[in-house]
């Protein structure tokens, strides 16, 4: 409780200097919901196989508008990953703890929090 009260200046400071211009979307609405899946198992992929890394990895909303075998691949294993620590959430605390630490990790990076300082279309 006092963490999370400790943490609204933080909020309240980022709202404040977020800029008011924004981002118009070039990619359908639909692909936005889609979008933190992908990055999620590109991610969870990236732990298990830590083959080509580098600072950029250019997947772009329209790049995986046009993929609907790597969008609904990336949706099956996020869900299926979620449902497995859901499932085993009482037996493995340190499992549990180990799937909210990655996630809360990835979140800036995942396109459902849109920072819009940084020039990105997401």
């Amino acid at each position: 409780m006092i963490i999370a009260a400790s943490l609204i200046p933080f909020a309240v400071f980022t709202a404040q200097l977020q800029p008011t211009v924004f981002h118009e979307m070039q990619y359908p609405f639909w692909l936005r919901g889609i979008l933190p899946f992908f990055s999620f198992a590109f991610y969870l992929l990236k732990l298990f196989l830590p083959y080509g890394y580098c600072a950029s990895y250019a997947y772009t909303p329209l790049f995986l508008q046009d993929s609907f075998l790597l969008l609904s691949g990336s949706v099956l294993l996020s869900v299926i990953v979620i449902f497995y620590c859901y499932k085993k959430r009482k037996d493995n605390k340190m499992l549990l703890f180990a799937f909210l630490f990655f996630v809360v990790g990835f979140l800036p990076v995942s396109g459902i929090i849109t920072f819009t300082s940084s020039n990105s279309p997401m």
